[in-house]
């Protein structure tokens, strides 16, 4: 019983926090898709009506079905494989020790899943554009096989591909240049 409360009090008694911890990139990308998500569903619900030739209405329902499969699901789980990438890079990364400059300018993009602490907001803009490529293949899969139940495989394949292309290269295109003039901008 004098254990217990020990313990308890360990757990509850005041300590010092230190917010140095980074940034998980997942923290920034999941809130920014559900955010897109309306209208990446409007885009997307337009490409599926002139390719798959669907009512309208069909066309919607399978926008917003896929769309939310890559959302709910497709984004957090290619965050955390290559969270775990960014791990098992770090350990081998610290065994090498390289040199500032070009090997670790090289190694950035293994970093983009979660920034370490002294970040610059340039940083997070060119995590965000690294994140989109692997998201936007990701959602080319999961909706081309969320929308295959529904239509011939080949529709579903064109489809996805055109669709994710269509919302995700703008997206990308913007994060770059936003991440460029951040960056020309900082000290």
């Amino acid at each position: 019983e004098f254990a217990s409360l020990i313990v308890l009090a360990l757990l509850v008694w005041p300590r010092a926090v230190q917010a140095d911890t980074g940034v998980p990139m997942i923290a920034v990308m999941w809130p920014w898709a559900w955010t897109a998500f309306l209208p990446v569903c409007i885009v997307e619900t337009f490409i599926a009506k002139r390719l798959l030739r669907l009512p309208f209405v069909q066309c919607v329902k399978l926008t917003v079905i896929a769309n939310a499969w890559s959302t709910l699901i497709g984004i957090p789980l290619t965050w955390l494989v290559l969270f775990l990438v960014e791990l098992v890079a770090g350990l081998g990364i610290a065994l090498i020790q390289p040199r500032p400059g070009l090997a670790s300018t090289l190694l950035a993009p293994i970093a983009a899943p979660w920034l370490g602490p002294s970040i610059r907001p340039w940083y997070i803009y060119g995590a965000a554009t690294f994140l989109c490529v692997p998201f936007v293949l990701v959602s080319i899969r999961v909706e081309r096989w969320s929308v295959a139940k529904h239509v011939p495989s080949d529709d579903a394949r064109r489809w996805a591909r055109a669709a994710n292309l269509a919302t995700y290269i703008p997206m990308i295109a913007v994060l770059a240049a936003k991440t460029i003039a951040s960056r020309l901008a900082s000290p």
